[in-house]
């Protein structure tokens, strides 16, 4: 964003930093629109060496980057709030060009060109960010669904493989020992058969629940359904949690 940007003076450029901060700080937070700040400014300096109009200019740009981090604790939708978050950083940046170039009609000759820039990249950079949050929130509900049992929450019998993959090699590692409970639901059917499958449902959730209370935090309860109509149920209690021989 620096290398492509607009000179306006001696040692005086514009440009779309500021967006780097901007999304930042509508996407991830104050903190990392901070840090965001501090790397952008400190590129600068680097970049294009250490002089007066380049200490001014950080010096903005640390306020776009505290005035957008107190921005982001704004309760509004993410498009509202990286707008007027673009319009404050652009109100700031007004000021180093003003006293850099110490002419207004130099600055006016410029800053439309700039604002209007800012302000539609601002909204292409919007639309990019929210397709990636789509695509990662679908990316993430779609691993979530994968091993995860879809009546009972649990995990089901892919994440079980999964785990005992995972585990066993270090167990065996350690000379240590795993330790697997099976469950078994006894006539189920009759479940099934006199209340219906919504009372079925209803016990598998229940049941579920209540192992999921019981065991640690580092235990692995998974459901794994088998039979062509009943449905017959099985929870396994994988404790990945390795006692001594």
């Amino acid at each position: 964003m620096m290398y492509y940007s607009i000179p306006v003076g001696f040692n005086t450029i514009a440009d779309l930093r500021h967006l780097a901060i901007v999304a930042t700080a509508t996407y991830i937070g104050g903190p990392a629109a901070l840090t965001a700040t501090l790397f952008i400014c400190i590129g600068r300096l680097l970049l294009f060496g250490i002089n007066a109009q380049a200490i001014v200019g950080a010096i903005f740009m640390i306020l776009v980057g505290l005035g957008c981090a107190l921005l982001s604790h704004l309760s509004w939708s993410r498009l509202p709030k990286l707008m007027i978050m673009n319009v404050f950083a652009l109100g700031i940046i007004f000021c180093p060009l003003m006293i850099n170039l110490k002419n207004l009609d130099d600055v006016l000759h410029v800053y439309p060109l700039q604002f209007f820039i800012s302000m539609v990249g601002g909204c292409l950079l919007y639309l990019i960010a929210e397709s990636i949050n789509t695509s990662n929130e679908l990316l993430l509900r779609l691993e979530h669904t994968s091993y995860t049992d879809h009546l009972t929450n649990l995990s089901n019998r892919r994440q079980l493989e999964f785990s005992l993959e995972e585990e066993l090699p270090q167990a065996r590692q350690r000379h240590e020992h795993l330790s697997v409970l099976v469950l078994d639901i006894d006539h189920f059917k009759e479940v099934n058969d006199t209340y219906g499958h919504a009372a079925g449902d209803a016990v598998l959730r229940q049941l579920g629940q209540i192992l999921m209370e019981k065991c640690r935090p580092n235990d692995v309860v998974t459901r794994s359904g088998g039979g062509r109509i009943h449905r017959a149920f099985a929870e396994l209690c994988f404790s990945t949690s390795a006692t001594h021989s």
